[in-house]
């Protein structure tokens, strides 16, 4: 049975949608909530870390933030899997030599400043790691963040937006940040646009709306089977990802196929998120 230690920096930024991935996966987890005055624990008992996103800078020099840089630190760099959602992608890139800066251009919600979906496109490297491997591209992601990643040498980009470039990244062979939220769940998204400054100034409504015509269409057009969202996250139950094990995967006749995503048709009037990685992190944590 895996252990798996997930870090909330504020309590509205949880497991959300990979609570129910893991809990298929027979894994257990401690939470430390920061926010609330826990500490960062010892990651030598546990076998993954989850750090989530939360409203301080991985640039802060407070001790939270210190101590939070050198646990993920010591995880990356004993190979342990990582996973980092907004706030947890920046302080993985910051505590593995990266820098964070201040974004180009704030992203709040399903759209960019210029009004389209908040779409990310997979990089060659993307389309070939076990994270994204068979899903469409672009996908839609929420976003809420005003800062933004440079990456170090020896990082890989896997997936780049529009206005703030690195989207998703890979640090050594097992770490992974994502900078938008895709655990998203109805319950969470209504705490956030009850308590999120930034939230508060956008149409509640309007997200609201986006929220749930972009379930509905996923549903309607059974993007995400469950037998396919098993395969995909059996996929990547192994220690490491094998090549080998890859071609196999592609030649697999219930593998998702790559085509247009009903969502990003500019004739609907929302925007959604992949959900299949969901349950690949599922997986890789527990790998």
């Amino acid at each position: 049975m895996k252990r798996i230690l997930v870090v909330q920096n504020v309590a509205r930024e949880r497991l959300g949608l990979l609570e129910q991935v893991l809990r298929e996966r027979g894994a257990v987890w401690d939470v430390a909530d920061l926010d609330a005055g826990d500490p960062f624990p010892d990651t030598l008992p546990y076998d993954a870390l989850i750090v989530f996103g939360g409203p301080d800078s991985a640039n802060d020099a407070t001790p939270k933030m210190i101590a939070e840089l050198e646990r993920i630190r010591d995880a990356a760099l004993a190979g342990m899997p990582y996973l980092g959602v907004c706030l947890g992608m920046q302080a993985l890139v910051k505590a593995l030599g990266g820098r964070v800066i201040p974004s180009p251009a704030r992203e709040i919600g399903w759209r960019d400043p210029d009004g389209e979906l908040n779409a990310v496109a997979l990089t060659e490297q993307g389309l070939r790691d076990p994270l994204f491997m068979g899903l469409e591209s672009p996908f839609v992601i929420f976003q809420l963040h005003g800062e933004t990643v440079e990456l170090s040498p020896d990082m890989a980009l896997l997936a780049e937006g529009k206005f703030c470039r690195n989207q998703v990244i890979r640090a050594r062979k097992r770490a992974y940040g994502i900078q938008g939220h895709f655990e998203l769940t109805p319950r969470m998204f209504s705490e956030w646009l009850d308590e999120d400054a930034d939230l508060k100034t956008l149409d509640r409504g309007q997200l609201l709306r986006e929220k749930m015509l972009r379930s509905q269409l996923r549903l309607r057009h059974n993007l995400y089977p469950p037998q396919t969202l098993r395969r995909v996250g059996d996929a990547c139950s192994a220690p490491t990802f094998c090549p080998r094990s890859a071609r196999r995967r592609r030649k697999d006749p219930a593998w998702p196929k790559h085509r247009p995503h009903p969502l990003l048709d500019p004739r609907q009037a929302s925007g959604a998120s992949c959900h299949e990685p969901v349950q690949k992190c599922g997986a890789l944590l527990r790998s």
